[in-house]
């Protein structure tokens, strides 16, 4: 991604248009979903995903920090590191 710093407006219904050339980098079309979160005074928008960061399965996922776990990764790492 060649350029990555943009200015926008917030619109009076309190949108903001993503670059097209950030929707390319990470294939998002319209009405992908994304994932809006607040933290300290920094907005994060990212491609909001349904598959294990770690496995790439797609069901029986958890939340953790931005990332999607499965349970089978979750049970394998609490295994790994409680020992």
């Amino acid at each position: 991604m060649e350029n990555n710093n943009h200015i926008r407006h917030i619109d009076e219904l309190g949108r903001v248009v993503i670059p097209a050339n950030f929707r390319k980098a990470l294939s998002l079309e319209t009405d992908s979903p994304v994932s809006i979160n607040l933290q300290g005074n920094t907005i994060t928008i990212q491609a909001a995903t349904s598959r294990c960061a770690i496995c790439g399965k797609e069901d029986n996922l958890h939340n953790i920090g931005d990332k999607w776990i499965c349970q089978s990764c979750v049970d394998f790492i609490n295994h790994k590191f409680t020992k």
